[in-house]
């Protein structure tokens, strides 16, 4: 049962959102989201996530000091003309096509954040981490707002 309200308003729109969205994908970008995904554990995968935010936003200088080589070289290679041909690079493209269309950020993840507590301190470690990484990186920003 949810407590409030506005919770139940945040899950009636949740539900809506997800009955209303259809995201196409070729065959080709379908088997590679599969493929990508196929070995993927959640749990290991969220506190690896939260192991690297807890890092990035508890002292982004040992971040840096272990990571950021390879974050240089992933940003050269994210911005390359042989990434930008991959199918890797469409899927990309084309997810976040979907997050601008689809109102993702605005309905989605606006009524997660109404409905959990968890989810909303998540949200604002995550925005934490991407302004500390975006001081250090800036050219990032333009990389994943989609204007490389």
């Amino acid at each position: 049962m949810l407590p409030s309200d506005e919770k139940k308003a945040a899950y009636r729109a949740i539900l809506e959102y997800l009955d209303s969205i259809e995201l196409y994908l070729d065959s080709e970008l379908s088997s590679l989201l599969e493929e990508i995904t196929s070995d993927m554990d959640p749990e290991s995968m969220a506190e690896e996530t939260r192991q690297a935010l807890d890092t990035v936003c508890q002292d982004i200088d040992t971040y840096m000091a272990e990571n950021g080589e390879a974050i240089t070289a992933y940003l050269k290679y994210k911005k390359s003309d042989a990434f930008q041909k991959t199918p890797a690079a469409r899927l990309e493209r084309r997810l976040r096509e979907f997050q601008n269309e689809s109102g993702y950020t605005e309905v989605f993840i606006h009524n997660m954040e109404r409905l959990s507590p968890e989810y909303r301190a998540y949200l604002a470690r995550l925005k934490e981490a991407d302004r500390l990484l975006t001081e250090k990186f800036p050219e990032a920003e333009a990389l994943y707002r989609g204007e490389m």
